[in-house]
């Protein structure tokens, strides 16, 4: 089965080592390839202290119908209690080689977007997409409203 790959940080560079995070991929729906059906059961791995973690995965480029995984990312308090779960809004398609998750990931433009850098996005334009554009000095920040 092909190998996913990663890094689980804050937004401080920092692993979450004391969180207990969890990284929960879910089937988008059963799924059948060859004598094989697939039930949407969910697939939990736990990132090492330093964050990086390895999980196996069935290809979805093989399985039918159209099938991606979604992706919660939940951890406890330092003293074992409930904080939170993110519910990111990526599709993640796995080849039959596998790979890193953050290419992996299908991050579409969303309205709580914003994008950094000397270049507009591209692609799908979601409505009130941020663009802060590096290229100009001071930079000039764009609002889409489609």
């Amino acid at each position: 089965m092909p190998t996913v790959t990663g890094t689980l940080q804050d937004f401080n560079l920092q692993p979450l080592a004391g969180f207990r995070p969890e990284l929960v991929f879910t089937a988008s729906g059963a799924a059948v390839f060859r004598p094989r059906v697939f039930v949407t059961k969910p697939v939990v791995v736990s990132p090492t202290n330093l964050g990086a973690f390895t999980v196996e995965l069935a290809a979805t480029t093989l399985l039918r119908p159209d099938t991606w995984y979604t992706l919660a990312i939940r951890w406890l308090d330092p003293q074992g209690g409930y904080t939170t779960t993110d519910f990111p809004e990526w599709k993640i398609r796995v080849p039959e080689e596998g790979g890193n998750l953050a290419e992996l990931a299908e991050a579409e433009p969303t309205d709580r977007m914003t994008w950094v850098g000397p270049n507009p996005p591209t692609g799908t334009l979601a409505r009130y997409l941020w663009w802060i554009d590096t290229s100009s000095n001071p930079p000039v920040l764009y609002e889409w409203s489609v």
